[in-house]
């Protein structure tokens, strides 16, 4: 891993007070192996979980940062868009 990208990892956990055994997977980049309709998929059950109030032990602990759509875009020139 870069150094910036370990720093800003370190950054991040000692902000949330997680200890880095607490944490199984880091993905810092779009992960092509994962299918989209899945993570969609994965990401409705959480939102549907903290949207009901679940207190139950085994997902108390789950945090929906962030979503992002399937594709993300940046203007390169004249109101090109190109897929990131």
């Amino acid at each position: 891993m870069h150094l910036n990208t370990l720093e800003s990892v370190e950054k991040v956990l000692w902000n949330s007070k997680v200890d880095k055994g607490n944490v199984h997977k880091i993905i810092l980049k779009p992960n092509k192996s994962i299918n989209p309709d899945e993570a969609i998929a994965y990401g409705v059950a959480i939102q549907t979980i903290i949207l009901s109030s679940d207190t139950s032990e085994n997902t108390q602990d789950l945090l929906l940062l962030d979503v992002t759509p399937l594709s993300l875009s940046i203007e390169i020139s004249g109101g090109v868009f190109d897929v990131i």
